[in-house]
């Protein structure tokens, strides 16, 4: 995959494909803000995992506001309602941040 803010972008189902190999690969990296949101929502990794397995990404692709790179957002209504945004890139995803949901 290409790089920076001319990548094309892939199709919805083919970002939560690359989440879900990623996340089976264990080649998944977090950024500094994911891993402090996961730690204050109490989010695990074996959450991350069930977000790659039951998850989906609902709505278009969106360019990240530093980079221009375009950014998905993978969701997960059951057991909770969590949240992650991540970059598809060569073999692996970058997540930028990570969250939960809450109903009101």
């Amino acid at each position: 995959m290409e790089k920076g803010p001319d990548k094309p972008c892939i199709s919805r189902d083919q970002a939560r494909q690359a989440f879900q190999k990623s996340a089976k690969n264990g080649s998944i990296i977090l950024t500094k803000h994911a891993r402090e949101e996961m730690k204050k929502d109490e989010v695990t990794t074996n959450d991350l995992l069930l977000l790659a397995r039951s998850g989906a990404v609902i709505n278009e692709p969106e360019p990240d506001i530093k980079t221009g790179e375009m950014t998905y957002r993978i969701e997960c209504n059951s057991p909770s309602q969590l949240r992650a945004v991540f970059i598809p890139m060569d073999e692996r995803v970058r997540v930028l941040t990570v969250w939960l949901e809450v109903r009101s």
